[in-house]
């Protein structure tokens, strides 16, 4: 009997650990806080406007003559594929330098469309196509965490996106950069402050592999040997009261304020804003007046663990923000 009872208890065990939620007690992961500028780029060129073009006397604008708009993602021309400026220019010219437009593929409303697109030679033999073209959505963060498990980061807390891209547009991949903070332009009720940040293109940080609604992920390639392991927190001991934020305010120097958990929300399944939070730092407040945009990702943390991540101002009271637990983010980084 024993031997059948401990095999039964241990049959039980497993099962329990094969159909359980994740956990992650006593993990330890590298906490982040420095700024980082992130770069996500689309299998295509965003056509982000149109403007009037001059051809003997008479005006062309691809918007009411080819009908291509804002917003359209080009894909490739002719059976040429295109995911830079320079992939499109250099097309252009080697192959349709004689022609009066050049066919193009587009994604509009997550549907494809063969188009025809219009060129236009000036006195110089320049190619007008009449379209602004972005290439790239670029912007600046902080980095939460690098998992040493699996090489892997998590940033943000938050979807990185902008107007300009339908949600049809696959935006989930890129590249992170070091940064370094130059300017704060300080947040007022009603209209949240921004960190203004130079982006080093030349010193790579890591990819981006994934972009969702709980924040950036992907390989972290640098070394984080100065970087502070600490434990993660469950989400269920976060508690009223004291607790930090590390973020940079200048340069790229990571530094701790106090902020104090007011709000914390009973979560069971993935969710944002479990976390809600004011800054009462004395110092971090004169500098910025509370939360400011690129603070998104600044780890939380209490009681020497780390427990979430900053992810949203409160617009009206900009001293208050809120904050995504660190378990979340974990469950994405864990499934790159």
């Amino acid at each position: 009997m024993p031997k059948r009872s401990g095999l039964l208890t241990s049959l039980l065990t497993l099962i329990m650990l094969v159909t359980s939620p994740m956990t992650i007690f006593a993990k330890n992961v590298y906490v982040g806080g420095q700024n980082i500028g992130i770069e996500l780029k689309s299998n295509g060129l965003l056509i982000s406007g149109t403007y009037d073009v001059k051809q003997q006397n008479k005006t062309y604008n691809p918007k009411s003559n080819s009908d291509l708009r804002k917003g359209d993602l080009i894909i490739s021309v002719g059976e040429d594929r295109v995911n830079s400026l320079n992939d499109l220019v250099t097309i252009l010219k080697e192959k349709y330098a004689n022609e009066d437009s050049a066919p193009i593929t587009i994604l509009r409303d997550g549907i494809t469309y063969k188009k025809n697109l219009k060129l236009i030679k000036d006195e110089f033999g320049n190619i007008k196509t009449g379209l602004f073209i972005k290439e790239r959505l670029l912007g600046i963060g902080t980095i939460t965490y690098y998992d040493p498990e699996n090489k892997s980061y998590g940033a943000l807390g938050h979807e990185m996106n902008d107007a300009s891209y339908s949600p049809s547009i696959d935006l989930s991949f890129g590249t992170i950069y070091a940064s370094d903070v130059t300017l704060i332009r300080k947040s007022k009720d009603g209209a949240p402050g921004e960190k203004i940040a130079s982006i080093n293109e030349d010193e790579i940080l890591g990819e981006v592999t994934k972009n969702n609604e709980y924040g950036i992920y992907g390989k972290y390639t640098v070394n984080v040997d100065d970087y502070v392991s600490l434990e993660v927190g469950d989400k269920d001991d976060v508690k009223l009261g004291k607790a930090q934020i590390w973020t940079v305010i200048h340069g790229d120097k990571v530094e701790k304020f106090d902020i104090e958990i007011v709000s914390v929300k009973s979560q069971e399944k993935q969710s944002i804003k479990g976390i809600s939070f004011k800054i009462v730092d004395k110092r971090l407040l004169n500098i910025t007046n509370g939360i400011v945009a690129g603070m998104s990702g600044s780890p939380i943390i209490q009681d020497n663990k780390i427990i979430g991540a900053v992810t949203h101002v409160l617009v009206d009271k900009v001293e208050y923000g809120y904050g995504i637990f660190i378990e979340w983010m974990l469950e994405e980084s864990n499934n790159l």
